[in-house]
């Protein structure tokens, strides 16, 4: 499967989008919707965690804006995500976003996009483009059907990103805004995934490592420290556990939201991996494992 996305001026481009794919028998649950509702223009009722189950937010619209859209994609919700404002999320996304637990970060949409399978950079573009008041359409086709879906969003009306994203660019956008932790929780929690959530504990367990290596990256008092051989003394002496967690359990989330923030804000990233030594911290031999 691809997921094929495709960015919208108005709502209207967009229905018309979902619309045609649904007649073309792409399958609704693959469809999704994301939008911008800054102007409170799609009312809906709050997401709650049973909100994706099957046609659960039939008839949810009050406005008749979405119209018939809540028969053409599966699960309806209405999220406030700080950086975006509140959005209308309709489909897999939408149960990503909410079911996740994760509604509330700034970084979540752009998490959930990577998740589908799209670069860091162009989740961005697409995460910006919500943000402006565009729509974002997505649906998952099967590898022989790909360029039909993207025919169809084409036809409906999709704009061309590469140059929209250029205007935006002349405009002094700079890319997506890392400047807050909440933006990088989604790969905090794809980390967790991976290593923890077989530990038995909940993200909540880890969620204090992950921030504190967050500000390892982001504090100046640690501004002079370009590595983990130097840096790692000093982050254990500082370590204040919350709840049961060790430094020795915590460790490595640290190390890794560090990395991951190092990495993404381009704070002396180069120098850093430079200088790494060839033991069991080594980046190089670590990375593959995060």
């Amino acid at each position: 499967m691809e997921t094929i996305a495709a960015v919208f001026d108005n709502m209207a481009d967009a229905r018309a989008a979902v619309d045609n794919l649904v007649q073309a028998r792409f399958d609704r649950n693959d469809i999704s919707l994301i939008a911008s509702d800054v102007e409170g223009n799609y009312a809906v009722r709050p997401a709650d965690e049973d909100y994706a189950e099957d046609e659960a937010a039939e008839g949810a619209v009050t406005g008749g804006l979405l119209g018939g859209l809540t028969g053409a994609a599966v699960g309806l919700a209405s999220l406030a995500i700080p950086g975006l404002g509140p959005i209308i999320a309709l489909g897999p996304l939408a149960a990503t976003l909410a079911g996740a637990g994760i509604g509330a970060a700034s970084g979540s949409l752009l998490g959930a996009l990577v998740g589908f399978g799209f670069s860091e950079e162009t989740a961005g573009y697409y995460a910006e483009a919500v943000r402006r008041g565009h729509v974002l359409v997505t649906v998952k086709a099967d590898e022989g059907r790909a360029d039909e879906a993207e025919d169809i969003l084409d036809n409906a009306g999709a704009v061309d990103l590469e140059t929209r994203t250029d205007t935006w660019r002349d405009e002094g956008w700079e890319g997506y805004d890392y400047s807050d932790y909440d933006a990088y929780e989604p790969f905090f929690r794809s980390h967790y995934n991976k290593n923890y959530a077989d530990h038995g504990y909940t993200f909540t367990r880890y969620q204090p490592a992950y921030h504190y290596g967050y500000l390892l990256a982001t504090d100046t008092r640690y501004a002079d420290y370009d590595n983990w051989d130097s840096l790692g003394m000093v982050a254990e002496r500082d370590w204040e556990p919350e709840g049961d967690s060790t430094w020795e359990e915590a460790k490595d989330a640290v190390h890794y939201a560090w990395h991951k923030t190092k990495e993404t804000v381009g704070e002396a990233w180069d120098e850093a991996t430079d200088e790494w030594d060839d033991d069991e911290d080594d980046w190089d031999d670590d990375r593959n494992n995060y």
